[in-house]
Parts: C-alpha cells; structure tokens; sequence
C-alpha cells in the first residue's frame, strides 16, 4: 500500500481582508485618492471605487446616506485588501506568505491609502480569511474525494466547475475551504502553483467570529504575536475534520451514508467517537488526517517561532489617536511561544517552565471553548472517566497528557511501529 508523503512548504496566512472605517475626515480623503475610478457597487446601497491598475483586489466600498433618492453622504468605508497579492503586484502566486510578510503589505497598502499610524485603530477589521498551503507528493484527488465533514457539518461543492475545491456546509459567520489549488489553477503555469498544492484556510465576514481570535483593529493584524491564534485555530479546524482515505482497505467509513447515519442517531457522541476510532485503526496504514495535523504543527510554528524570534519588532502600544505618539523597538530575540510539549495548547498564563497543560487552564477552556475541552476529553478520557464529575474530569484529562509524556520511554517503540512506515522519513517536533 502506498504511503502518502506530504510537504508543507507554504504559509499563507493572511489573504482577503476587510476593514470598516465611519471617520468622516479619512473617509473624505480615500474618496478623494486620485488612483480609483468607479466601479460597479455590490448593491444599489453602496458607491463603489476599485483601483486603475490593480482592480477590485483593491476596493472602496463607501455606505451611502440617501434624502430623498439623492447621496447626501457616506456612512462608512469598506477597505477591500488583499495582502499577499499586494507582495506579489497583485498577480496570482503560491508562494511562501509569512506573518512578516503579510505585516508588511498591509502596512504598505495603508499608507499608500494615506492612512496615518495614528489611525490604525479606526479600521476595524469585519472580513478575515487565514489559512495554509500543502503540497502532496501522491494523488490530491483522494483527499478531496475522501473529504467529508467539519464538525457534523458536510463538505459540499459549491461551484460544479471546480469539483476539487469544497466548503463546509455551516453557519454563516464561520466557513472552512478546503480545495485543490494545483489544480484549480493547472492551465496558468505562471503562478507557479505546485500541482498537488492543497489549501486549507478559515474565513469570516462576522466581527463575532473575527472578535475570538483576538482581532478588532488594524493594529491587531500589525501584531506578530497575535499570529499565534491564526495557528491554534487552524490546527484545531483541521482536528474537526473528517476525511477518509479512500485508497486503504475497503471499510464500511468509506461510504458517507455510514456517516451521515451517525449523525442523526440519537447517541450525542456517537459520530465523533466512531471519527477517533476510524483514525485510531488507520494508524498502521496511511492516516491522511494525522500526516496532514503534523506537517501543519512543523510549519506553522516553526514560521511563527523565526518571525518572533529573530525579529526587533516595532509596536506603538495602543496608536492612541495623537500624531506624536512615538513608536518604542522592542527586541524579543529570546521569546518563544510556551505551549504544551503533548497537545500544542497555548499555556503562557501558567508558570514559567510549565511543559504541560494544568488544571486551572483547563479550567479556563471549559469555560470558554467547550469544542476543545470535548475533544481532549474524546482523547484523553476512558468511558468511565467521562463519567466522573467535572473536577475529576479535568484532573484525569490533565494527568493522563502528562502521562503520554511520562510513559515515552516504555512505549516510544511501539508508538513509532504504529505511526511511521518503516521507510518513512519521521521528524522530531519538539526543542
């Protein structure tokens, strides 16, 4: 049976971004820029500006304020960019987009907007998308056919002519796109997009969902750190995911209609524990899923740890709103990002030298993601410990990732005998 070796060697984080601004005077002056030209509004309640030369990747979308059918005015701005495009002079590219890269464009779309630091803060931020590329040395085409759900809710195809990119099929202010970009864009060797590119990316045009990952402003999005969320997020999409590898040893998983009956079962957990079990009796063979969750795990952060780490980063604490502010250099050359040697869970409220996740952060999960606290109680909770009271609960989730760590030496064999084909090339993620 063929393995499926794959390589990430891009990181695209930031791609379509929207930011609304209601300041009269700036508005004013990006009505005024001489570099846009009319062009066609999204709805009759909008006055619209793309630009001359770079088109509607750069837009200003201005909400009307009408008397009597007549614009007397203009209620906000929306700020249409597109930062990775902007690097590359807005021709199409699957290159490599860093954190500091994307800092950079959209720092430089700003003030080419003639917006001054001092008013960063005025552009909140209403439409994000994030996300990753991966390239795959064996059949693209199997992931995507194999793509089922996010969550419980189904990945479906929302434009025929693009059979290799989908969506999940869930609620508004939140949408997963997965989709095969070599081969979307197979016919345009110029872009210099690898055939078995895959992307994997989040989007939102709801402030609610934009508010979770610690977003509001411009200035959020000039914040290296603030990146770090970007990654969370993504690696724990990608844990919702269900996708079967259609190649390995026919099974009943590989039909969808055994999922979808899942789901309608009256067992709550039903569907997500048969998704840990299928995962769980791949591992001898080729687990898509978990190869996919480790090569993220390796890119993300080793781009995250090099943007942080050999960086002096400019911040303006606040850019409150006053020309003088003045800007103070901080070099962060010895910060790193303090997460869970086992699950990869942020734990920079713990003590320092804290390699695993304790009860008080748990604690603070429960609370504030309860998706995340029903997977780690999915992997790290017997039948009976999903039984116990909350308290135990969080105290046996706990011991038990400490455990995995404590136990490496008596079962590091048979780990590696169950994850790694004899010939695969295997990677240590840990410093």
């Amino acid at each position: 049976m063929a393995t499926t070796t794959i390589i990430t060697n891009v990181l695209k984080m930031i791609d379509n971004t929207k930011f609304l601004l209601d300041n009269r005077p700036i508005i004013e002056r990006l009505y005024c820029h001489p570099d846009f030209i009319v062009c066609k509004p999204q709805n009759n309640r909008y006055f619209s500006l793309s630009h001359k030369r770079y088109g509607v990747k750069l837009r200003l979308d201005f909400r009307t304020i009408m008397l009597k059918g007549a614009v007397i005015g203009y209620r906000h701005v929306e700020i249409n960019i597109s930062p990775h495009y902007h690097k590359n002079n807005y021709q199409h590219n699957g290159d490599d987009f860093t954190p500091l890269q994307a800092i950079k464009s959209i720092k430089d779309v700003l003030c080419y907007l003639n917006i001054k630091e001092s008013e960063y803060s005025y552009l909140k931020v209403v439409n994000l998308e994030f996300g990753v590329n991966i390239i795959l040395h064996d059949d693209i085409k199997n992931i995507m056919n194999g793509l089922y759900y996010h969550n419980k809710d189904q990945f479906i195809i929302p434009d025929e002519r693009y059979i290799y990119s989908k969506r999940s099929d869930t609620t508004k202010y939140k949408q997963i796109k997965v989709y095969a970009k070599g081969i979307q864009f197979a016919t345009n060797p110029g872009y210099r997009i690898d055939p078995n590119t895959l992307r994997f990316e989040v989007k939102s045009k709801e402030s609610k969902y934009i508010r979770t990952q610690k977003i509001y402003t411009a200035l959020d999005l000039l914040n290296v750190f603030k990146y770090e969320k970007f990654a969370d997020t993504l690696l724990l999409e990608w844990e919702r995911v269900l996708v079967i590898n259609l190649i390995s040893k026919t099974r009943k998983e590989h039909n969808s209609e055994y999922w979808s009956n899942l789901i309608t079962n009256e067992k709550r957990n039903i569907f997500r524990d048969n998704k840990i079990k299928y995962y769980d009796g791949l591992i001898r063979h080729d687990n898509i899923h978990l190869q996919v969750k480790l090569k993220l795990i390796d890119k993300i952060y080793q781009l995250l740890n090099n943007a942080i780490s050999t960086q002096k980063t400019t911040i303006n604490p606040g850019f409150l709103i006053n020309d003088t502010t003045s800007t103070k250099e901080i070099n962060v050359e010895n910060a790193y990002l303090h997460r869970c040697i086992i699950t990869g869970i942020d734990i920079s409220s713990q003590k320092k030298g804290s390699k695993f996740l304790r009860e008080t952060t748990l604690r603070d999960i429960k609370i504030n993601d309860s998706d995340l606290f029903q997977e780690l109680s999915s992997r790290y909770l017997t039948d009976h410990g999903k039984q116990q009271s909350d308290e135990r609960k969080i105290y046996l989730i706990c011991k038990n990732i400490r455990d995995v760590d404590s136990n490496k030496r008596n079962c590091r064999k048979s780990f590696e005998k169950r994850n790694y084909n004899a010939n695969q090339l295997q990677f240590c993620f840990r410093t």
